[in-house]
């Protein structure tokens, strides 16, 4: 057993924090792995998410093959967990909270006190004489969280006491009908999207529900960030909805693309260049750069007989910029090759 202490650098006092966690951990000889980390949130972060992107990251980068990481999450996290969810009108993914236990990194992420309360864990540290800290940032009701725990709850609970059990069941019959709905979703992406491509003629057959869990199911077969109900119905609009001779594309936030082309919708990785290659031995076929498929020639009596392409040693690859314009076999001058498109 190993513990972890996350060093976040937000507050005065988190050098003695990390004191004490060496401390205690000396007297219960628990090796202790203290991490520093940049916790400054990004642009689009909250600081909350900032410092918990921040700690996740250390837990996986420390996770061997097999681990279990154990977190202290208990009820009356559960319940302000649903509680936040709902608010930000999330379906049943985000309202099933906290798994006790699922894969995480190389290991596995467990919750042995989610059904805990509050009272029943500081009853335990009082009976046995543990020493902890309340960390001041816990009180700041400028965070959603620290206001539902200090405001709203305490409210609730007057009119309904059981309220964190409550919620912390409906979060397991959430999670229950999130596991179904993700089976529902992956079936139907096998069905559209057999070979990671997205069929949108066969996509437009199905009823709005069915194909709305399609698309999520396509973005979790890629491994993709899930799509929020704005950007579902932006797939929708324009890549299933747009004119037959359009090729719509949407970016997405990890800069690749979905892109449609011939009533088949195509996630196009980021590349922080864009990616050229020569096709020297163009008589076989050519793998892409970066995972984007391969490329083969179709041999045809025109082009066998075209002594242009045999004189030709090397062909150049590489992604459209603007401008570009071909000359076509047995046609008069140059066009835009946008037009032929």
């Amino acid at each position: 057993m190993h513990a972890i202490h996350v060093h976040h650098g937000l507050h005065s006092a988190a050098d003695q924090w990390a004191a004490q966690c060496q401390e205690l951990c000396e007297t219960l000889a628990v090796p202790l792995n203290i991490q520093q980390v940049d916790a400054k949130a990004k642009l689009g972060e909250s600081p909350e998410e900032a410092a918990r992107n921040a700690r996740y990251a250390v837990f996986k980068s420390l996770l061997d093959q097999g681990d279990l990481l154990l977190m202290a999450h208990h009820q009356e996290d559960q319940a302000e967990t649903v509680l936040l969810q709902l608010l930000r009108g999330a379906g049943v993914e985000g309202i099933s909270g906290m798994p006790d236990c699922a894969p995480f990194a190389k290991g596995h992420l467990l919750r042995p006190l989610l059904q805990a309360t509050t009272d029943q864990i500081s009853g335990y540290a009082q009976q046995y004489g543990l020493r902890w800290v309340n960390d001041p940032s816990n009180q700041d009701q400028i965070f959603d969280r620290n206001y539902l725990r200090h405001t709203i709850m305490p409210l609730i609970k007057t009119r309904w006491p059981a309220a964190a059990r409550a919620l912390s069941r409906s979060a397991r019959h959430a999670a229950g009908a999130a596991n179904l709905q993700r089976k529902h979703q992956l079936a139907l992406a096998e069905a559209l999207a057999p070979e990671n491509h997205f069929d949108l003629c066969a996509a437009r057959e199905l009823d709005p529900v069915d194909l709305r869990l399609a698309v999520r199911g396509w973005f979790a077969r890629l491994r993709l960030r899930m799509p929020s109900e704005q950007m579902t119905e932006t797939f929708i609009e324009q890549l299933i909805g747009a004119d037959i001779d359009r090729m719509p594309m949407i970016l997405l936030p990890d800069g690749s693309r979905l892109q449609r082309y011939r009533d088949v919708a195509y996630h196009i990785p980021a590349h922080k260049e864009p990616l050229a290659c020569d096709w020297s031995n163009w008589r076989s076929s050519l793998e892409l750069p970066g995972g984007n498929g391969s490329i083969a020639m179709t041999w045809s009596r025109e082009l066998m007989t075209s002594s242009t392409i045999w004189d030709t040693d090397t062909i150049h690859i590489r992604y459209r910029i603007g401008g570009e314009r071909i000359k076509l076999e047995g046609h008069q001058g140059w066009e835009a090759l946008k037009d032929l498109f």
